[in-house]
């Protein structure tokens, strides 16, 4: 069977309508000392760039970034030169990053959650950043190597393109440095030319009007389609008038009156890989396997690999769909591609999204898009609805920072075109798995469409967002705007999707599911790096201090998961012994970051003993 008309696909449009959402796991930043910086100044009419600078010395970080620097450019051939500030094009660099600074600082409600994960806190790294623009440290220009064409090949003169060559690559050290924590990420080119296209397709071409929309809306099941329509109009539009800003136009060398409305959208956004996805079958009538790389890839062009796929293997008994390392793309690529082609009736979840109430934040959350296509419950006070719901283990340091939450209901409806699947999913995952990637875990296992198997996700999921576009030199970064949770009130940004199952001992989240499906767990290699019987990795050392670096711990192969209770700053861990459900806590002077449980060198017998008894 062969789709006659891609554009009527359940959801396909929308789909092209939701934000991307992008990459990838935190890296661990240890700063030493800081002083913080008031980047409110930005905002006042008399204040000029330059005055009451910090007191701060040249730190080790700086120092270690040097390094980095020098080895970046020996490297990288096509890293040709060094970025240098003039005194003029400082000026410039600093008014830009403290307005950058001040909108992350007011609308990011991962604030405080970025100095649990990076052991330095958001303003204190900022004003480590920004000593770096006052004492004109060199960088090497990697404007050139990220925007493409010849403009940024030669050392610019002017002092505006100096201060941008600079600043884009000081962004692209803050996103390298934090793993694109948050959505912390400068944009670049091909996706800016991509989802200003889009913004503007909604905003000014005529093929899918407002009664076109609401009725993919209404296809979609969603019980408020105006109010969702209407949602998502004015998002675009806010970000529309942000990619149409002077600023951002000169520095991404955009023209937009040379888009071509006249081209069908889901035929022509979006990567071209034809290897994107990646069909198997394990065993015939039995076990099929599909791979899908990432969700940004053109998905007229992924449907027609996956829907024939779907037919062939329609009665098989297991189908697993690994998106270990994917890091995420358009967020109702999951839902549309595979979720509404594998079920036979509806299914949905309810999840929360909490936010920072701002003048900043309110145009996005007076009427709220959901990234996820979901209807909107109700908007009610941040701490209430926590206590309400008895989430026990929400952290007390960000809630105070959170004014409200977004309650909203996602329901996913079988397609039109649906072959319905009638054996067992499972989604691999693991840290590499990012962004719309996480949303699709996060949809498997409140839905219980499918099986989550691997290791815990990326923090990085899908939540409502904006940019932080640079009034003088145009460039844009994007901040996300969302927080959201499990049932228990565990941050997804901080902890990831938890799978339901952990991978077996010495083998992978694919070796896993085949080793359940076939009965033959038992036969399970421990990790050749294992303390005591117990994986670890690595010795890391914190601020001097050695730590064990473990996430599972395993006894007798029955997996035991472990979990941080940040307002009790310990560890729980989950152990099945036999058909024995036990839990444990643990306090030995353990820290948690981005998932993994970090134990004192010193403190390992007593923890695991402790644990294990």
């Amino acid at each position: 069977m062969k789709m006659n008309n891609p554009k009527r696909v359940t959801g396909l449009f929308i789909a092209l309508l939701m934000a991307i959402t992008f990459m990838a796991q935190p890296l661990v930043v240890l700063a030493d000392t800081y002083s913080a910086y008031d980047y409110t100044q930005a905002e006042s009419d008399d204040y000029t760039p330059g005055q009451d600078e910090p007191d701060v010395e040249l730190d080790p970080v700086t120092a270690a970034r040097v390094e980095f620097f020098e080895m970046l450019y020996h490297a990288i051939p096509e890293v040709t030169r060094f970025a240098y500030l003039t005194d003029d094009a400082r000026e410039i660099a600093l008014y830009d990053f403290d307005y950058f600074a001040n909108k992350l600082l007011l609308t990011a409600p991962t604030r405080h959650m970025f100095g649990r994960l990076f052991g330095v806190t958001l303003e204190d790294y900022l004003a480590g950043l920004r000593q770096m623009i006052y004492d004109m440290v060199p960088v090497p220009s990697l404007t050139d190597l990220s925007m493409g064409g010849e403009r940024w090949t030669d050392e610019p003169t002017d002092e505006l393109m100096i201060a941008a060559d600079y600043m884009f690559t000081l962004l692209l050290l803050f996103a390298f440095e934090t793993g694109g924590f948050g959505h912390f990420l400068v944009q670049e080119l091909p996706i800016v030319e991509e989802m200003f296209f889009i913004t503007s397709y909604v905003m000014q071409g005529d093929e899918y009007d407002y009664e076109a929309l609401l009725q993919e809306l209404r296809e979609a099941g969603l019980e408020d389609p105006e109010r969702s329509a209407d949602a998502m109009i004015r998002f675009h539009q806010v970000h529309y008038e942000i990619y149409n800003r002077p600023s951002v136009l000169w520095f991404y060398d955009i023209d937009p009156s040379q888009f071509d409305f006249d081209v069908d959208l889901s035929e022509t956004v979006g990567f071209m890989d034809e290897d994107n996805v990646f069909t198997y079958i394990v065993e015939p009538g039995r076990i099929a396997y599909i791979g899908i790389a990432s969700f940004f890839n053109n998905m007229v062009m992924d449907w027609d690999v996956l829907f024939p796929f779907y037919e062939e293997i329609q009665d098989f008994e297991h189908l697993i769909i690994d998106l270990r390392g994917n890091g995420g793309g358009f967020a109702g690529y999951f839902s549309a591609l595979v979720v509404s082609m594998l079920i036979d009736e509806s299914i949905s979840f309810t999840y929360p999204e909490f936010f920072v109430s701002n003048e900043l934040t309110a145009v996005f959350y007076e009427n709220p898009m959901s990234l996820a296509s979901a209807d909107l419950y109700g908007i009610f006070p941040a701490a209430e609805f926590v206590r309400d719901q008895n989430m026990h283990m929400f952290n007390r340091d960000d809630l105070a920072l959170l004014d409200n939450v977004a309650v909203w209901n996602a329901v996913y409806s079988p397609s039109e075109y649906a072959i319905p699947f009638g054996g067992e999913i499972w989604l691999l995952v693991d840290e590499g798995s990012a962004s719309a990637s996480v949303m699709a875990a996060q949809l498997s296992v409140n839905t219980g469409f499918a099986t989550v198997v691997g290791e815990p996700t990326s923090g990085v999921t899908g939540v409502v967002y904006t940019f932080a576009a640079l009034p003088n030199t145009g460039i844009l970064f994007r901040i996300d705007l969302g927080y959201t949770t499990d049932q228990y009130g565990r941050s997804i940004e901080e902890f990831g999707v938890i799978p339901q199952i952990v991978n077996l001992p010495g083998m992978d989240a694919l070796e896993t599911v085949l080793a359940i499906i076939d009965g033959d767990t038992q036969d399970a290699e421990p990790h050749a790096d294992e303390f005591d019987g117990m994986p670890v990795t690595q010795i890391t050392t914190i601020n001097g201090v050695p730590y064990v670096r473990l996430r599972y711990l395993v006894y007798n192969l029955n997996i035991g998961l472990v979990e941080w209770d940040g307002p009790n700053n310990s560890v729980i861990v989950h152990l099945h012994i036999g058909d024995t459900a036990v839990v444990a806590v643990s306090t030995y002077g353990i820290i948690n970051y981005n998932g993994w449980i970090f134990v004192p060198l010193a403190n390992v017998d007593d923890v695991l003993m402790g644990i294990l008894g």
